[in-house]
Protein backbone atom coordinates (compact mmCIF):
# COMPACT_ATOMS: atom_id res chain seq x y z
CA UNK A 1 0.00 0.00 0.00
CA UNK A 2 1.10 3.56 -0.64
CA UNK A 3 1.60 6.11 2.11
CA UNK A 4 -1.58 7.92 1.03
CA UNK A 5 -3.62 4.70 1.13
CA UNK A 6 -2.31 3.91 4.62
CA UNK A 7 -3.25 7.38 5.87
CA UNK A 8 -6.74 7.01 4.35
CA UNK A 9 -7.09 3.66 6.07
CA UNK A 10 -6.09 5.21 9.41
CA UNK A 11 -8.67 7.97 8.94
CA UNK A 12 -11.40 5.43 8.14
CA UNK A 13 -10.59 3.37 11.27
CA UNK A 14 -10.66 6.48 13.43
CA UNK A 15 -14.01 7.38 11.93
CA UNK A 16 -15.35 3.91 12.80
CA UNK A 17 -14.19 4.34 16.38
CA UNK A 18 -15.96 7.70 16.60
CA UNK A 19 -19.16 6.24 15.14
CA UNK A 20 -19.11 3.46 17.74
CA UNK A 21 -18.65 5.96 20.56
CA UNK A 22 -21.48 8.17 19.30
CA UNK A 23 -23.76 5.16 18.76
CA UNK A 24 -23.32 3.96 22.35
CA UNK A 25 -23.85 7.47 23.68
CA UNK A 26 -27.01 7.89 21.59
CA UNK A 27 -28.41 4.67 23.06
CA UNK A 28 -27.86 6.04 26.55
CA UNK A 29 -25.76 3.12 27.75
CA UNK A 30 -22.21 2.47 28.85
CA UNK A 31 -19.60 0.60 26.85
CA UNK A 32 -19.90 -3.19 27.08
CA UNK A 33 -16.78 -5.37 27.08
CA UNK A 34 -17.39 -6.09 23.39
CA UNK A 35 -17.82 -2.37 22.60
CA UNK A 36 -14.58 -1.56 24.44
CA UNK A 37 -12.67 -4.31 22.60
CA UNK A 38 -13.94 -3.09 19.19
CA UNK A 39 -13.18 0.53 20.02
CA UNK A 40 -9.62 -0.26 21.13
CA UNK A 41 -9.03 -2.38 18.02
CA UNK A 42 -10.08 0.51 15.76
CA UNK A 43 -7.67 2.84 17.59
CA UNK A 44 -4.79 0.33 17.58
CA UNK A 45 -5.22 -0.46 13.89
CA UNK A 46 -5.43 3.24 13.05
CA UNK A 47 -2.18 3.94 14.88
CA UNK A 48 -0.51 0.97 13.17
CA UNK A 49 -1.57 2.27 9.75
CA UNK A 50 -0.19 5.74 10.57
CA UNK A 51 3.09 4.26 11.80
CA UNK A 52 3.38 2.21 8.60
CA UNK A 53 2.76 5.34 6.50
CA UNK A 54 5.43 7.28 8.39
CA UNK A 55 7.89 4.39 8.03
CA UNK A 56 7.17 4.18 4.30
CA UNK A 57 7.72 7.89 3.85
CA UNK A 58 10.94 7.71 5.87
CA UNK A 59 12.24 4.88 3.70
CA UNK A 60 11.52 6.83 0.52
CA UNK A 61 13.38 9.84 1.91
CA UNK A 62 16.40 7.72 2.78
CA UNK A 63 16.50 6.17 -0.69
CA UNK A 64 16.34 9.63 -2.25
CA UNK A 65 19.25 10.71 -0.05
CA UNK A 66 21.29 7.65 -1.09
CA UNK A 67 20.59 8.28 -4.78
CA UNK A 68 21.92 11.82 -4.42
CA UNK A 69 25.01 10.50 -2.62
CA UNK A 70 25.63 7.95 -5.39
CA UNK A 71 25.50 10.71 -7.97
CA UNK A 72 28.07 12.76 -6.01
CA UNK A 73 30.35 9.73 -5.61
CA UNK A 74 30.15 8.92 -9.32
CA UNK A 75 31.21 12.43 -10.20
CA UNK A 76 34.06 12.33 -7.67
CA UNK A 77 35.41 8.95 -8.75
CA UNK A 78 35.72 9.93 -12.41
CA UNK A 79 39.08 11.54 -11.60
CA UNK A 80 40.43 8.61 -9.54
CA UNK A 81 43.03 6.53 -11.52
CA UNK A 82 42.31 2.80 -11.92
CA UNK A 83 44.76 0.29 -10.36
CA UNK A 84 46.61 -2.13 -12.60
CA UNK A 85 45.51 -5.07 -10.45
CA UNK A 86 48.96 -6.70 -10.44
CA UNK A 87 49.45 -6.65 -6.69
CA UNK A 88 45.96 -7.80 -5.72
CA UNK A 89 46.22 -6.02 -2.34
CA UNK A 90 43.87 -3.59 -0.56
CA UNK A 91 44.96 -0.67 -2.79
CA UNK A 92 43.13 -2.27 -5.72
CA UNK A 93 40.00 -0.57 -6.91
CA UNK A 94 37.50 -2.25 -9.20
CA UNK A 95 38.62 -4.82 -11.72
CA UNK A 96 36.78 -5.28 -14.97
CA UNK A 97 34.12 -7.95 -15.37
CA UNK A 98 35.26 -11.41 -16.38
CA UNK A 99 33.15 -11.05 -19.54
CA UNK A 100 34.84 -7.78 -20.43
CA UNK A 101 31.82 -5.63 -19.58
CA UNK A 102 32.05 -2.16 -18.13
CA UNK A 103 32.65 -1.63 -14.40
CA UNK A 104 30.29 -0.30 -11.76
CA UNK A 105 30.66 2.88 -9.79
CA UNK A 106 32.39 2.54 -6.43
CA UNK A 107 29.17 3.35 -4.57
CA UNK A 108 27.19 0.75 -6.53
CA UNK A 109 29.89 -1.86 -5.95
CA UNK A 110 30.00 -1.06 -2.23
CA UNK A 111 26.27 -1.52 -1.77
CA UNK A 112 26.03 -4.66 -3.93
CA UNK A 113 29.05 -6.23 -2.25
CA UNK A 114 27.68 -5.55 1.24
CA UNK A 115 24.24 -6.89 0.32
CA UNK A 116 25.67 -10.11 -1.11
CA UNK A 117 27.88 -10.50 1.95
CA UNK A 118 24.77 -10.45 4.12
CA UNK A 119 23.04 -13.00 1.91
CA UNK A 120 25.90 -15.37 1.09
CA UNK A 121 28.61 -14.74 3.67
CA UNK A 122 31.75 -16.13 1.98
CA UNK A 123 34.15 -13.95 0.01
CA UNK A 124 34.44 -16.58 -2.72
CA UNK A 125 30.69 -16.61 -3.44
CA UNK A 126 30.62 -12.84 -3.15
CA UNK A 127 33.30 -12.37 -5.78
CA UNK A 128 31.68 -15.00 -7.99
CA UNK A 129 28.36 -13.17 -7.89
CA UNK A 130 29.93 -9.77 -8.60
CA UNK A 131 32.52 -10.75 -11.18
CA UNK A 132 34.91 -8.41 -9.30
CA UNK A 133 37.37 -8.68 -6.46
CA UNK A 134 36.78 -6.25 -3.58
CA UNK A 135 39.38 -5.86 -0.83
CA UNK A 136 38.42 -7.52 2.47
CA UNK A 137 39.35 -4.45 4.53
CA UNK A 138 36.95 -2.37 2.45
CA UNK A 139 34.17 -4.92 2.94
CA UNK A 140 34.55 -4.72 6.72
CA UNK A 141 34.63 -0.91 6.55
CA UNK A 142 31.36 -0.68 4.63
CA UNK A 143 29.75 -3.26 6.93
CA UNK A 144 30.63 -1.25 10.04
CA UNK A 145 29.40 2.03 8.60
CA UNK A 146 26.08 0.72 7.30
CA UNK A 147 25.07 -2.04 9.69
CA UNK A 148 22.70 0.20 11.63
CA UNK A 149 20.93 1.62 8.57
CA UNK A 150 17.63 0.15 7.42
CA UNK A 151 18.67 0.41 3.79
CA UNK A 152 21.83 -1.63 4.42
CA UNK A 153 20.62 -5.19 4.36
CA UNK A 154 17.11 -4.55 5.57
CA UNK A 155 15.71 -4.65 2.04
CA UNK A 156 17.65 -7.81 1.17
CA UNK A 157 16.02 -10.08 3.73
CA UNK A 158 12.58 -11.42 3.00
CA UNK A 159 10.32 -11.49 6.09
CA UNK A 160 9.06 -14.89 7.20
CA UNK A 161 5.38 -15.61 6.63
CA UNK A 162 3.24 -14.80 9.64
CA UNK A 163 -0.24 -16.19 10.32
CA UNK A 164 -2.35 -13.42 11.74
CA UNK A 165 -4.20 -15.65 14.19
CA UNK A 166 -3.69 -16.16 17.87
CA UNK A 167 -3.06 -19.71 19.04
CA UNK A 168 -4.60 -20.14 22.49
CA UNK A 169 -6.50 -22.58 24.63
CA UNK A 170 -10.23 -22.20 25.21
CA UNK A 171 -11.30 -19.93 28.02
CA UNK A 172 -12.65 -21.43 31.22
CA UNK A 173 -16.36 -20.95 31.72
CA UNK A 174 -17.64 -18.32 34.13
CA UNK A 175 -21.31 -18.34 35.05
CA UNK A 176 -21.65 -17.20 38.67
CA UNK A 177 -22.09 -13.50 37.86
CA UNK A 178 -24.91 -14.28 35.45
CA UNK A 179 -26.81 -16.47 37.94
CA UNK A 180 -26.07 -14.67 41.22
CA UNK A 181 -27.74 -11.46 42.42
CA UNK A 182 -25.75 -8.31 41.66
CA UNK A 183 -25.91 -5.32 44.03
CA UNK A 184 -24.38 -2.29 42.24
CA UNK A 185 -22.79 0.33 44.47
CA UNK A 186 -22.07 3.96 43.70
CA UNK A 187 -19.11 4.28 46.06
CA UNK A 188 -16.64 2.18 48.03
CA UNK A 189 -18.98 2.02 51.02
CA UNK A 190 -20.16 -1.37 52.16
CA UNK A 191 -23.76 -2.52 51.94
CA UNK A 192 -25.59 -3.81 55.00
CA UNK A 193 -28.33 -6.40 54.71
CA UNK A 194 -30.71 -7.85 57.29
CA UNK A 195 -31.53 -11.55 57.42
CA UNK A 196 -34.33 -13.33 59.24
CA UNK A 197 -32.34 -16.02 61.00
CA UNK A 198 -35.15 -17.48 63.11
CA UNK A 199 -38.93 -17.45 62.75
CA UNK A 200 -41.20 -17.11 65.76
CA UNK A 201 -42.12 -20.34 67.53
CA UNK A 202 -45.35 -22.10 66.59
CA UNK A 203 -48.53 -20.60 67.88
CA UNK A 204 -50.03 -22.24 71.00
CA UNK A 205 -53.61 -23.19 71.75
CA UNK A 206 -54.96 -20.76 74.32
CA UNK A 207 -58.13 -20.66 76.40
CA UNK A 208 -60.73 -18.02 75.69
CA UNK A 209 -59.51 -15.64 78.39
CA UNK A 210 -55.94 -16.96 78.71
CA UNK A 211 -52.81 -14.90 77.97
CA UNK A 212 -50.85 -15.81 74.79
CA UNK A 213 -47.34 -17.22 75.17
CA UNK A 214 -44.60 -14.69 74.42
CA UNK A 215 -42.20 -15.67 71.64
CA UNK A 216 -38.44 -15.62 72.33
CA UNK A 217 -37.16 -17.37 69.17
CA UNK A 218 -37.49 -14.80 66.41
CA UNK A 219 -34.13 -13.24 65.56
CA UNK A 220 -32.35 -11.22 62.91
CA UNK A 221 -28.81 -11.28 61.62
CA UNK A 222 -26.59 -8.98 59.62
CA UNK A 223 -25.09 -9.49 56.18
CA UNK A 224 -22.46 -7.01 54.97
CA UNK A 225 -20.81 -6.75 51.54
CA UNK A 226 -17.73 -4.53 51.31
CA UNK A 227 -16.06 -4.51 47.86
CA UNK A 228 -12.32 -5.19 47.78
CA UNK A 229 -9.96 -4.16 45.00
CA UNK A 230 -8.91 -6.74 42.40
CA UNK A 231 -6.17 -5.59 40.01
CA UNK A 232 -3.37 -6.64 37.66
CA UNK A 233 -0.58 -4.72 35.85
CA UNK A 234 0.76 -5.74 32.42
CA UNK A 235 3.62 -3.88 30.68
CA UNK A 236 4.07 -3.98 26.90
CA UNK A 237 6.71 -2.25 24.75
CA UNK A 238 5.36 0.63 22.69
CA UNK A 239 7.05 -0.88 19.62
CA UNK A 240 5.13 -4.15 20.00
CA UNK A 241 1.88 -2.22 20.25
CA UNK A 242 2.75 -0.30 17.09
CA UNK A 243 3.94 -3.12 14.83
CA UNK A 244 1.97 -6.18 15.94
CA UNK A 245 -0.44 -7.45 13.31
CA UNK A 246 -2.68 -9.05 15.97
CA UNK A 247 -4.23 -5.82 17.28
CA UNK A 248 -2.14 -6.16 20.43
CA UNK A 249 -3.91 -3.56 22.54
CA UNK A 250 -7.35 -5.05 21.98
CA UNK A 251 -5.92 -8.50 22.75
CA UNK A 252 -4.36 -7.27 26.00
CA UNK A 253 -7.60 -5.64 27.13
CA UNK A 254 -9.56 -8.77 26.30
CA UNK A 255 -7.22 -11.06 28.28
CA UNK A 256 -7.04 -8.74 31.31
CA UNK A 257 -10.85 -8.52 31.38
CA UNK A 258 -11.08 -12.32 31.13
CA UNK A 259 -8.65 -12.75 34.02
CA UNK A 260 -10.76 -10.39 36.12
CA UNK A 261 -13.80 -12.60 35.43
CA UNK A 262 -11.88 -15.81 36.16
CA UNK A 263 -10.52 -14.57 39.49
CA UNK A 264 -13.97 -13.45 40.62
CA UNK A 265 -15.44 -16.81 39.57
CA UNK A 266 -12.83 -18.73 41.57
CA UNK A 267 -13.58 -16.81 44.74
CA UNK A 268 -17.35 -16.88 44.30
CA UNK A 269 -16.88 -20.65 44.54
CA UNK A 270 -13.97 -21.18 46.95
CA UNK A 271 -13.01 -17.76 48.40
CA UNK A 272 -12.37 -17.55 52.16
CA UNK A 273 -14.07 -14.19 52.72
CA UNK A 274 -10.95 -12.44 54.10
CA UNK A 275 -10.41 -9.45 51.80
CA UNK A 276 -12.14 -11.41 49.05
CA UNK A 277 -15.57 -12.94 48.34
CA UNK A 278 -16.84 -15.84 50.47
CA UNK A 279 -17.38 -18.90 48.28
CA UNK A 280 -20.26 -21.36 48.25
CA UNK A 281 -17.82 -24.26 48.78
CA UNK A 282 -16.37 -22.63 51.92
CA UNK A 283 -17.86 -23.68 55.23
CA UNK A 284 -18.65 -20.54 57.24
CA UNK A 285 -21.17 -19.33 59.76
CA UNK A 286 -21.37 -16.15 57.65
CA UNK A 287 -22.31 -18.09 54.53
CA UNK A 288 -23.10 -21.80 54.28
CA UNK A 289 -22.32 -23.70 57.47
CA UNK A 290 -21.41 -27.37 57.80
CA UNK A 291 -25.03 -27.99 58.73
CA UNK A 292 -25.76 -27.98 54.98
CA UNK A 293 -23.19 -30.72 54.21
CA UNK A 294 -24.44 -34.18 53.24
CA UNK A 295 -22.18 -37.24 53.04
CA UNK A 296 -24.85 -39.89 53.58
CA UNK A 297 -24.49 -42.99 51.33
CA UNK A 298 -21.29 -41.75 49.66
CA UNK A 299 -17.97 -43.61 49.93
CA UNK A 300 -14.61 -42.15 50.92
CA UNK A 301 -13.55 -41.83 47.28
CA UNK A 302 -16.68 -41.31 45.20
CA UNK A 303 -20.31 -40.24 45.16
CA UNK A 304 -23.12 -42.71 44.72
CA UNK A 305 -26.60 -42.54 43.25
CA UNK A 306 -28.08 -42.81 46.75
CA UNK A 307 -25.70 -40.12 48.00
CA UNK A 308 -26.90 -37.64 45.39
CA UNK A 309 -30.52 -38.48 46.25
CA UNK A 310 -29.75 -37.82 49.92
CA UNK A 311 -28.40 -34.39 49.03
CA UNK A 312 -31.43 -33.59 46.93
CA UNK A 313 -33.71 -34.62 49.79
CA UNK A 314 -32.06 -32.02 52.03
CA UNK A 315 -33.25 -29.18 49.78
CA UNK A 316 -36.80 -27.96 50.43
CA UNK A 317 -39.32 -28.34 47.64
CA UNK A 318 -39.72 -24.57 47.29
CA UNK A 319 -36.09 -24.19 46.17
CA UNK A 320 -36.00 -27.03 43.68
CA UNK A 321 -37.61 -25.19 40.79
CA UNK A 322 -34.56 -22.91 40.44
CA UNK A 323 -31.83 -25.16 41.83
CA UNK A 324 -28.62 -25.91 39.92
CA UNK A 325 -25.77 -28.36 40.46
CA UNK A 326 -22.19 -27.04 40.43
CA UNK A 327 -19.33 -29.52 40.09
CA UNK A 328 -15.99 -30.18 38.41
CA UNK A 329 -15.88 -32.22 35.20
CA UNK A 330 -14.15 -35.00 37.15
CA UNK A 331 -17.38 -35.49 39.08
CA UNK A 332 -19.32 -35.48 35.82
CA UNK A 333 -17.17 -38.41 34.68
CA UNK A 334 -18.01 -40.33 37.84
CA UNK A 335 -21.71 -39.53 37.76
CA UNK A 336 -22.11 -40.25 34.05
CA UNK A 337 -21.38 -43.91 34.84
CA UNK A 338 -23.94 -44.22 37.64
CA UNK A 339 -27.20 -46.09 37.02
CA UNK A 340 -30.43 -46.34 38.94
CA UNK A 341 -32.06 -49.57 40.08
CA UNK A 342 -33.47 -50.11 36.60
CA UNK A 343 -30.11 -49.84 34.90
CA UNK A 344 -30.82 -46.33 33.55
CA UNK A 345 -28.11 -43.66 33.66
CA UNK A 346 -29.06 -40.87 36.07
CA UNK A 347 -27.02 -38.31 34.14
CA UNK A 348 -28.98 -36.86 31.22
CA UNK A 349 -27.18 -35.23 28.33
CA UNK A 350 -28.85 -32.09 27.03
CA UNK A 351 -30.45 -32.33 23.60
CA UNK A 352 -30.89 -28.56 23.29
CA UNK A 353 -27.80 -26.62 22.13
CA UNK A 354 -26.62 -24.23 24.84
CA UNK A 355 -28.59 -25.89 27.65
CA UNK A 356 -26.62 -27.62 30.45
CA UNK A 357 -26.78 -31.36 31.02
CA UNK A 358 -28.96 -32.55 33.90
CA UNK A 359 -28.45 -34.69 36.99
CA UNK A 360 -31.48 -35.99 38.89
CA UNK A 361 -33.52 -33.51 36.87
CA UNK A 362 -31.46 -30.42 37.81
CA UNK A 363 -29.11 -28.53 35.45
CA UNK A 364 -25.43 -29.44 35.92
CA UNK A 365 -22.96 -26.58 35.47
CA UNK A 366 -19.31 -27.53 35.27
CA UNK A 367 -16.53 -25.33 36.57
CA UNK A 368 -12.77 -25.82 36.46
CA UNK A 369 -12.67 -24.07 39.84
CA UNK A 370 -15.02 -26.41 41.70
CA UNK A 371 -13.35 -28.84 44.16
CA UNK A 372 -12.20 -32.14 42.64
CA UNK A 373 -10.27 -33.88 45.40
CA UNK A 374 -12.03 -37.18 46.01
CA UNK A 375 -11.01 -38.04 49.57
CA UNK A 376 -12.73 -38.26 52.93
CA UNK A 377 -14.68 -35.17 53.98
CA UNK A 378 -14.01 -33.17 50.81
CA UNK A 379 -16.69 -31.22 48.91
CA UNK A 380 -17.40 -32.54 45.43
CA UNK A 381 -20.68 -30.86 44.39
CA UNK A 382 -23.26 -28.30 45.37
CA UNK A 383 -26.99 -28.04 44.71
CA UNK A 384 -28.65 -24.70 45.28
CA UNK A 385 -30.41 -21.58 44.09
CA UNK A 386 -27.58 -19.31 42.94
CA UNK A 387 -29.69 -16.16 43.08
CA UNK A 388 -29.18 -16.45 46.86
CA UNK A 389 -25.52 -15.69 46.28
CA UNK A 390 -25.13 -11.90 46.34
CA UNK A 391 -22.20 -9.89 45.04
CA UNK A 392 -21.65 -6.16 45.19
CA UNK A 393 -19.42 -4.21 42.82
CA UNK A 394 -18.57 -0.60 42.00
CA UNK A 395 -18.97 -0.22 38.25
CA UNK A 396 -17.58 3.32 38.14
CA UNK A 397 -14.20 2.12 39.46
CA UNK A 398 -13.92 -0.92 37.20
CA UNK A 399 -12.04 -0.93 33.91
CA UNK A 400 -8.59 -0.93 32.35
CA UNK A 401 -6.26 2.07 32.61
CA UNK A 402 -3.60 2.81 29.99
CA UNK A 403 -0.39 4.29 31.47
CA UNK A 404 1.78 5.72 28.70
CA UNK A 405 4.55 7.68 30.43
CA UNK A 406 4.99 5.97 33.79
CA UNK A 407 6.78 2.91 32.35
CA UNK A 408 8.18 4.46 29.11
CA UNK A 409 9.26 3.01 26.68
CA UNK A 410 6.69 0.46 27.78
CA UNK A 411 2.97 1.04 28.13
CA UNK A 412 1.28 -0.16 31.30
CA UNK A 413 -2.21 -1.65 31.31
CA UNK A 414 -3.89 -1.90 34.70
CA UNK A 415 -7.14 -3.84 35.10
CA UNK A 416 -9.15 -3.20 38.24
CA UNK A 417 -12.49 -3.93 39.84
CA UNK A 418 -14.04 -3.66 43.27
CA UNK A 419 -16.19 -6.61 44.30
CA UNK A 420 -17.37 -8.71 47.23
CA UNK A 421 -19.78 -11.63 47.45
CA UNK A 422 -21.31 -14.21 49.78
CA UNK A 423 -24.20 -16.68 50.15
CA UNK A 424 -27.03 -14.94 52.01
CA UNK A 425 -29.47 -17.81 52.64
CA UNK A 426 -27.83 -21.10 53.54
CA UNK A 427 -30.98 -23.24 53.45
CA UNK A 428 -31.15 -22.59 49.68
CA UNK A 429 -27.96 -24.65 49.30
CA UNK A 430 -26.74 -28.15 50.04
CA UNK A 431 -23.19 -29.44 49.60
CA UNK A 432 -22.20 -32.99 48.73
CA UNK A 433 -19.23 -34.38 50.67
CA UNK A 434 -17.51 -37.74 50.72
CA UNK A 435 -17.83 -40.04 53.73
Amino acid sequence: MTSRELRQQAKQLTSQARQLHESVAAEGRTFSDEDEANYRKYIADSRAAMDAAVALEGGAARLSELDALDTDLDATLEDVPAADGAGGDDTDLIEGRADGGGGLSRAEMAYRCYALTLLHGSAERREGQLGHRWPTSQIEEFRALQADLDVSGGYTVEPAQFIRRLIKAVDDLTFMRSLATRIPLASSDKIEGVSLDNDPEDSTWTSEIGDPDEDTAMGFGGRALEPNKLSKLLKVSDKLLAVSSLGMEALIRDRLAYKQAVTQEKHFLTGNGAGQPLGVFTASANGISTGRDVATDNTTTSVTFDGLKSARGTLKQQYRGDATWIAHRDLETQVSKLKDGNGQYIWQQSVIPGDPDRMLGFPLRLSEFAPNTFTTGQYVALLGVLSNYWFADIESLAGIDRLVEKYYPRVGFVSKSWVDGMPVLEEAFVRVTLA
